[in-house]
Parts: C-alpha cells; structure tokens; sequence
C-alpha cells in the first residue's frame, strides 16, 4: 500500500516497507503488519490467514477509494471471535 514518507517515518519497523526506483512513494506491507499485530495480541501464527486479494485491482469484488475516489462505494468488514 502506498503511503506518506510522514508515515515511513513514523512507523516503528521500517521493514515492512518497500521502495522500488518506479514508485513515487514507499509501501508498507500492510498485510505482514497486520499479522505482526494479531500475533503481539496473542494469536497463533497458524491461525492466520492472510489474502493476496487486492481490493483496488479487483473491482469485480470490492469497492476501492484509491480506484474510485468520490465515487467508490462503502465496505465494512466485522472480526468475531466465537465463545
């Protein structure tokens, strides 16, 4: 995901970002931050299931604000954890 050099400077693991000498900007790995969140909460590793779906290229799918901008449609996504 591209991101600000306000947040490549403000993020605690400059590892998860990515910079290639075509793009303008920096990437973050969101989905390995995320997965370092889950498991510093506390979840098995195992139990992770990371998706290579991206919600800007598959239109068919999901809205995208960076596709879209003013025009994209709303998404909400819900984690449940099961008694």
């Amino acid at each position: 995901m591209e991101v600000g050099e306000e947040v490549f400077e403000s993020f605690a693991q400059p590892e998860l970002f990515e910079r290639r000498r075509s793009w303008d900007k920096p990437h973050l790995n969101m989905a390995e931050a995320n997965r370092l969140q889950l498991v510093d909460a506390g979840l098995l590793p195992e139990k992770i299931q990371i998706s290579t779906l991206c919600t800007k290229c598959r239109s068919d799918l999901f809205h995208s604000y960076r596709r879209d901008a003013d025009a994209a449609g709303r998404m909400l996504s819900v984690i449940g954890i099961e008694p």
